[in-house]
């Protein structure tokens, strides 16, 4: 209605039909509207058990590479268990043997299993002599008659020089050379560093310390007790600071690294 002279303007029929179709039709609206939000937006994401098909790809990846290397690591725990088995004069036992068998013929049997890698490895530890002293004669410092052992046969490639941060030597030798304790005494570290790969650290009498880097497997871990000659690892090219097969060995005394070739004797 015109509001000064109340004549009618405009005029509109509304019916239940109307209004029916009218709700309808916003509801639909709206209805799409949410629909297309949840499907181009991150809102999807709110929706319970709504995964994105990017993280299940990942998700999936992930424990398959966790698989392998849970896998990697039970081969590699059972592997340094079957080499300390053999470095320690036992038999490695097959566990896939099944047959109940009285201890004789379990150890016949046994013996006609060992592989030949394992035999191999065998003979040349024994070929090894274990407990062979540097030829060196001068004893270690403030030690009166205690002298370390060559932790294996090979050249030194890199000498020791403080001035650089060298402390200690690298020694040389062939893939999976056996690396022996310098002397008797506890382990207080066998762990991995980003710069000495593979690593262990033995604590000797007399404050002294010797310590092994860039091992590709660790035979001892914290805690153990070591003999001189032990076998403690093998030798490897693992962490930053390394170009291939070598120890890096260093000996410290009271806190302060000493040149290992005052205590060892090595081929030139």
């Amino acid at each position: 209605m015109d509001e000064h002279t109340f004549e009618e303007q405009w005029s509109l029929s509304v019916s239940v039909l109307h209004i029916i179709l009218l709700i309808l039709g916003i509801s639909s609206i709206v209805a799409a509207i949410v629909i297309l939000a949840f499907i181009y937006t991150p809102l999807k994401n709110v929706i319970p058990g709504y995964v994105e098909e990017k993280w299940r790809r990942d998700a999936t990846y992930s424990r398959t590479q966790v698989d392998s290397l849970l896998l990697v690591s039970a081969d590699q725990e059972q592997y340094i268990k079957n080499l300390n088995t053999i470095l320690s004069g036992g038999l490695v036992r097959d566990t896939a043997v099944k047959v109940i068998l009285s201890p004789e013929e379990q150890e016949e049997q046994i013996r006609y299993e060992l592989s030949p890698q394992d035999s191999a490895l065998r003979a040349r530890i024994a070929e090894e002599d274990r407990y062979t002293l540097s030829l060196g004669s001068t004893p270690s410092p403030g030690s009166s008659g205690m002298y370390l052992y060559a932790p294996l046969v090979g050249s030194v490639s890199a000498e020791y020089d403080a001035k650089i941060g060298h402390y200690g030597i690298d020694i040389v030798a062939p893939m999976n050379s056996i690396i022996k304790s310098v002397f008797e005494g506890t382990v207080i570290l066998a762990s991995w560093t980003s710069d000495g790969g593979y690593i262990i650290q033995v604590q000797h009498p007399n404050n002294l310390i010797s310590v092994y880097k860039h091992n590709s497997v660790l035979l001892k871990k914290t805690g153990d007790k070591v003999e001189a000659g032990d076998a403690i690892a093998i030798i490897g090219d693992s962490g930053e600071e390394t170009d291939g097969p070598h120890l890096h060995l260093e000996i410290w005394k009271n806190g302060a690294p000493v040149n290992p070739r005052e205590l060892l004797s090595f081929t030139p």
